[in-house]
């Protein structure tokens, strides 16, 4: 609402017009913001916003669907000389946000903490349910919680991650395992997808941006599985 407000008034604040509907339709709060400025090609300018990371209307919409689902989003229309329309549609209920449990398996505690203070888990709707060090402390918590997410290494003692993952995919076949690895493990990364991890992200290698991205994209199926679940 800010970024539209401010983009309103940016080029002419004398002859700027902005106009603001909130309404209430069903169970949603209806923001609508409208002006009649220059307006912009919707097309390009998503183009544009592809090439930055998490930046741009791409990723508020996936923000918006993350946090309270499906039915709710931000829907822009503008047209090159005629204006911007911004319509937000969000939950007028409380606690209808979703949290997303995620469960790290690793037997190095380091890599471990770094997975768990690499992102802030909690603005991704995400609750860290345990970090543990092995896969058969992994398959207990599974039992009890029944993580959406699990990022779990593949070398470990007791039961490896390839074993851990066969569990959990043949109880809970649309739990999302991401798989970490190092740059010598690609026979166990290849028998890691086999088993059913969707993604697998390379120890040395990882930072922020690679671990936040193969997040989002695994919450994207968790939510569509916590809506087949109902």
């Amino acid at each position: 609402m800010e970024n539209s407000i401010l983009h309103a008034f940016r080029e002419d604040g004398l002859h700027q017009k902005l106009t603001l509907r909130i309404y209430k339709k069903e169970n949603c709060l209806m923001v609508v913001i409208g002006d009649n400025g220059k307006g912009f090609s919707i097309e390009k300018q998503m183009e544009k916003r592809s090439r930055l990371s998490n930046i741009g209307i791409k990723n508020i919409q996936e923000r918006i669907s993350l946090m309270y689902g499906k039915p709710y989003d931000m829907k822009i229309e503008s047209e090159e000389g005629k204006g911007t329309m911004v319509t937000l549609c969000l939950p007028l209920k409380k606690g209808l946000m979703k949290m997303y449990k995620v469960l790290i398996v690793d037997d190095e505690r380091l890599i471990r903490m770094t997975l768990q203070n690499m992102l802030d888990w909690k603005e991704l709707n995400c609750d860290v349910v345990a970090a543990v060090k092995d896969g058969i402390e992994a398959y207990g918590v599974f039992q009890k919680v029944h993580p959406d997410l699990i990022i779990t290494d593949l070398k470990m003692p007791q039961m490896d991650g390839i074993e851990l993952i066969r569990k959990v995919k043949e109880e809970r076949a649309d739990t999302q395992i991401i798989a970490l690895s190092n740059y010598s493990d690609f026979e166990l990364v290849r028998d890691a997808m086999k088993a059913g991890a969707a993604d697998y992200l390379l120890k040395v290698t990882l930072d922020k941006e690679q671990l936040e991205k193969a997040v989002r994209q695994r919450l994207v199926h968790c939510e569509s599985a916590q809506e087949k679940r109902g």
